[in-house]
C-alpha cells in the first residue's frame, strides 16, 4: 500500500470516529435533557404519591380504632346484659304485695311472680342433652368472667340464653366440638409473660384466660385485633361473625383460632395483669 492510500484510509478512519464521537454526545445531551425536563416532574408525583400514602395510613389507623371501639361497645353492651340477668334474678325472689298481704294477715306467703329454683323451662335448658353436648368447655368462659347465669332465672331469659348456646351445639348428639387436646396441640404460638406484661408498660392490654393447665391471651393477627375486655366472650363473637364466619363460638374454637400461650405464666402473674381489667 502506498504512502496516499494510507493517507486516505487514516483520514477515512478518522471521520469515522468524529462521526461517533458525534452521536454520542448528541445522545447524551438529549438523555441530559430529558432528565431535567421530566426530573422535576416525577419528583412532584413521588411526593404526591407519598401523601396519599401517608392518608391512607392514617386512615387505616382510623378504621381500626372505630373497629376496635366498635368492640368494646358491645363489650359494654354484654356487660350490661349480663348486669341485667343478675338484677332480674335478684328482683324475681322478691314477694310482691300480695304476698305480703297474705303474710301480714297470718296466711302462708305464697310469691305469685316468684320463679322457682328450677322451673320448668330452665330445668329443660339445663337438662337437655343437646344443649350440654359440646359446651362442657364454656364453663371455662364462666370462670373468666366470674358472672355464671344461676338456674334461677325467669322463663324468658333462660330460654334465649339456650337459643344462644344452641347455635353453638354440635349437630351430632354427643358430639363435641373440639377435644381439649386437639385444641391445645394446635395452639403454636407463644409470647413470654415478661414480654407481655413489660412491666405494666404493653402497647397493647391482653387478659390472660386459662384454658386446662394452660395459660392464654387472644388476639386476631389476620385483623390485627385484641380483645382486651372479657376476651373469650369478644373473641367467641367475634370468631362467630362475618370476617372468620367460624362454626362456634366455644373456648375450644376460639383458642385454636386466637389462642397464644403465655409463657412463664402462672396463677399469681395472671391476676396481676388482669388487675385492670
Amino acid at each position: 500500500m502506498s504512502l496516499p492510500e494510507v493517507q486516505d484510509a487514516v483520514e477515512r478512519l478518522g471521520c469515522e470516529l468524529d462521526d461517533i464521537r458525534r452521536k454520542a454526545e448528541e445522545r447524551q445531551a438529549a438523555a441530559q435533557s430529558d432528565l431535567e425536563a421530566e426530573t422535576p416532574v416525577l419528583q412532584t408525583q413521588v411526593r404526591a404519591i407519598n401523601e396519599r400514602i401517608k392518608e391512607l395510613q392514617e386512615k387505616i389507623g382510623a378504621c381500626r380504632r372505630e373497629r376496635n371501639a366498635v368492640f368494646e361497645r358491645q363489650t359494654e353492651i354484654e356487660e350490661a346484659f349480663d348486669a341485667s340477668v343478675q338484677h332480674m334474678r335478684k328482683t324475681s325472689a322478691l314477694p310482691n304485695t300480695q304476698t305480703l298481704l297474705d303474710f301480714m294477715n297470718g296466711g302462708k306467703p305464697v310469691s305469685s311472680n316468684r320463679v322457682s329454683p328450677m322451673s320448668p323451662s330452665s330445668a329443660g335448658f339445663f337438662l337437655d342433652p343437646r344443649v350440654e353436648a359440646g359446651h362442657a368447655d364454656e364453663l371455662a368462659l364462666v370462670a373468666e368472667e366470674h358472672s355464671p347465669y344461676y338456674l334461677a332465672l325467669p322463663a324468658s331469659i333462660s330460654i334465649l340464653l339456650a337459643k344462644r348456646r344452641a347455635e353453638d351445639a354440635p349437630e351430632t348428639l354427643g358430639k363435641r366440638l373440639r377435644s381439649v387436646p386437639s385444641a391445645m396441640e394446635l395452639v403454636e404460638k407463644t409470647i413470654r409473660f415478661d414480654e407481655l406484661f413489660n412491666d405494666r408498660n404493653a402497647r397493647y392490654k391482653h387478659r390472660i384466660v386459662q384454658y386446662n393447665e394452660g395459660w392464654f391471651i387472644l388476639r386476631c393477627d389476620e385483623h390485627d385485633m385484641h380483645f382486651p375486655y372479657r376476651a373469650a366472650l369478644a373473641a367467641g363473637s367475634y370468631l362467630k361473625a362475618y370476617a372468620h364466619n367460624g362454626p362456634s363460638a366455644a373456648l375450644p374454637a376460639v383458642i385454636e383460632a386466637f389462642g397464644i400461650r403465655v409463657l412463664g405464666c402462672d396463677k399469681e402473674k395472671a391476676e396481676l395483669n388482669n388487675e385492670r381489667f
